[in-house]
């Protein structure tokens, strides 16, 4: 009561509930608007941290992979290499002596040209 003791009627009791809950209803509408900018905040930093956390991790991985295909490829190339190696060794072996055989055979070549009695030169006419 507001300090005097008229009684209260039921008109005046009807106004006043109304009003409370006019105003409860206003305060939880506020309270609801809080309540769901407050979580959506939280939740669109959440999200943000899970990103980031995802692309940390996935960049993580990516440079993890990139390493073990680098040293993976690396060990191809070098047995790639050593191969190689084997094979050429092979081929250099079969024709070490290939351009003293050569060097021979142009020199008899250039004897046998110059070789008077084999080709005699002619006369033009």
């Amino acid at each position: 009561m507001d300090g005097s003791d008229k009684p209260v009627t039921q008109a005046q009791l009807g106004a006043g509930l109304k009003a409370t809950r006019d105003e409860l209803g206003l305060e939880i509408a506020h309270a609801v608007n809080h309540v769901v900018a407050t979580l959506g905040a939280r939740m669109d930093r959440m999200r943000n941290e899970l990103r980031e956390d995802i692309s940390r991790d996935f960049s993580t991985r990516m440079s993890e992979m990139r390493e073990d295909l680098s040293r993976e490829l690396a060990g191809h190339v070098r047995a790639a290499a050593e191969e190689n190696r084997q094979f050429l060794a092979v081929l250099d072996d079969r024709y070490r002596d290939l351009p003293p055989r050569v060097t021979l055979l142009e020199r008899e070549l250039d004897e046998h040209r110059r070789d008077a009695a084999l080709h005699p030169r002619r006369r033009r006419k």
